[in-house]
């Protein structure tokens, strides 16, 4: 399962993705989602990302990313 998840970063080149895009693609529990993102993250193949938008209501480029995966304001990419 922690290789599927691995596999979605792939999928999507290496984006920022919400926990909530990854859990969309998996059939897993909000619960064990946490602990498989938390074991990639301790495991140093993902790292958290707080540093996305700010949200939609006074950005430019919302019709550009509203339906983008990196639009959540924490998210996940893989460790460099």
């Amino acid at each position: 399962m922690l290789r599927e998840i691995l596999d979605l970063f792939e999928a999507y080149q290496g984006r920022t993705l919400s926990k909530e895009v990854i859990r969309s693609h998996l059939d897993v529990s909000q619960a064990l989602l946490d602990q498989m993102l938390l074991t990639l993250v301790q495991r140093g193949r993902l790292v958290v990302v707080t540093s996305g938008c700010a949200g939609c209501d006074s950005c430019p480029l919302e019709h550009f990313c509203a339906t983008s995966p990196t639009v959540s304001m924490t998210g996940y990419a893989l460790a460099n």
